[in-house]
């Protein structure tokens, strides 16, 4: 059997937490170290250290709030049970890679960190079927009981492959454990499978499972849909006493919300160095949600009608994020009557299946093609408007409707961030993020509003709902 590789060390640290727009990111300097020993023949133990790479500043966003603005309440009133991130600085063995810019994978909220430079530290071996496992005997033994595993494949829309087939997305692997004490090398056999999965077609995923008596919990990719496995992150949660994750977050819609809601620098070039979790833990520390891009480029309310049961059912969080409107109103043959419809069969569906919908605004576009009738004179002219009325009803008429962002009125009022588009630029991107971070932590997390004035989110109040 090949020699296991070995990651032991901290996490990429961000220099302070994000409280503005001047960000300073960290990336990881690798010394590689090599050591065989323990079951399998030879090993590669890597520790790390961090080095000062500041990120280019954003532009504060024109924003009409006053000091005096405050932040109502709509929606249903929630209470969202913290989930710990576990796998934060655990020793990560492998069975292939060698990537000298490869780092832990596991992530440390309390270090306000994000996925910054996240693709330079993606687990990529070069072969379509290799294992990655953690070393759980740190972790207190009451924290390994039920778990939320949720692995990361890269930054493209949720369903792959035919946008990019060699990109490594597993398709058929298992998740295993075993009860050999931690402290080495992982066993070379003996493992427990608690999850299979074989015909996989996103490209993140995340499962429940009960680790109770295990030290070693592993992900055994055995095919891919193309391409050498790439992981770009595995992250392990403590349920505690739930059965189901409290705070685990799905970002359903169309390339916008991929371009906003992804892990990384590559989806239309953002670098937005921070992520939607790292920055509630910045104002509510102890909530590091779990967080996935359900994205899909081109897309509106029908083809999430033609989906959604599937997706739901391998997506066991409970807030789910339904961002669509902007295909639907460019496509003539929606109907604003037809797209409120599609919406709320989506709603029902969502609210029948125990889980939280939340649901913005859909942008405002300068874009004729996406924007029938808009213009710089008024928000009310225009497509756009029509269907976002759709939506205002839709509030009215479901009350256990969490209200999104007004992301309407915050183009509207930054159409320079879109240059006449419907895809933002970097910039624009990483506002968009912010601003779903700041609408969770009013309408979720219940901060208070002169909170929200003294962090990140005091430009953005104006937009929330």
């Amino acid at each position: 059997m090949g020699c296991a590789r070995r990651w032991v060390g901290g996490t990429r640290r961000s220099s302070t937490p994000p409280i503005g727009f001047s960000w300073a990111s960290f990336v990881t300097l690798i010394l590689v170290v090599s050591a065989c020993s323990g079951v399998s023949p030879g090993s590669e133990q890597v520790t790390q250290a961090a080095v000062s790479d500041p990120a280019a500043d954003a532009e504060s966003p024109t924003s009409p709030v006053d000091e005096d603005t405050e932040v109502a309440h709509p929606g249903p009133e929630l209470v969202v049970a913290a989930m710990p991130l576990i796998s934060a600085g655990l020793p990560a063995f492998a069975s292939a890679g060698e990537r000298p810019d490869f780092a832990n994978l596991a992530f440390d909220p309390d270090d306000n960190m994000a996925y910054d430079n996240f693709g330079a530290t993606t687990w990529a071996p070069g072969v379509s079927a290799a294992w990655l496992a953690y070393d759980l005997s740190g972790v207190p033994v009451n924290q390994r009981g039920l778990v939320d595993l949720i692995w990361y494949n890269d930054t493209g829309g949720y369903i792959c492959c035919d946008d990019a087939p060699e990109r490594g997305v597993p398709r058929a692997y298992t998740i295993e454990a075993h009860a050999s004490d931690g402290g080495s090398e992982p066993p070379t056999d003996g493992w427990v499978t608690l999850v299979s999965v074989d015909d996989n077609t996103y490209r993140t995923r995340e499962h429940v499972v009960d680790l109770t008596g295990y030290d070693w919990v592993r992900l055994n990719v055995t095919a891919t849909n193309g391409g050498g496995v790439r992981i770009m992150a595995m992250d392990v949660y403590d349920l505690g006493t739930a059965d189901t994750p409290p705070d685990s977050w799905m970002f359903y819609g169309d390339s916008i919300s991929d371009g906003a809601m992804n892990y990384a620098d590559v989806s239309f070039g953002s670098t937005s160095n921070f992520t939607f979790a790292s920055l509630i833990d910045a104002v509510v520390p102890g909530h590091f949600p779990a967080q996935t891009n359900g994205g899909v480029g081109g897309v509106g309310v029908e083809f999430a009608q033609e989906h959604l049961d599937e997706w739901l059912a391998v997506f066991p969080g409970r807030f789910v994020v339904l961002a669509y409107g902007t295909n639907d109103a460019a496509a003539a043959a929606v109907t604003p009557d037809r797209f409120g419809q599609g919406y709320r069969d989506l709603v029902e569906r969502v609210i029948a299946a125990g889980k939280v919908p939340i649901v913005p605004l859909i942008p405002w576009s300068e874009s004729p093609e996406y924007n029938a009738g808009g213009n710089r004179t008024s928000i009310a002219d225009g497509r756009v408007d029509v269907f976002n009325d759709q939506l205002r009803t839709l509030y009215g008429e479901y009350p256990e409707v969490v209200r999104g962002p007004d992301f309407e009125s915050f183009l509207f009022d930054n159409p320079e961030l879109a240059g006449g588009d419907v895809h933002l630029d970097r910039d624009g991107y990483g506002q968009m993020r912010q601003i779903w971070a700041c609408q969770a932590l009013s309408s979720v997390y219940r901060v208070d509003p002169d909170r929200l004035a003294d962090s990140f989110c005091a430009p953005f109040v104006a937009y929330l709902q």
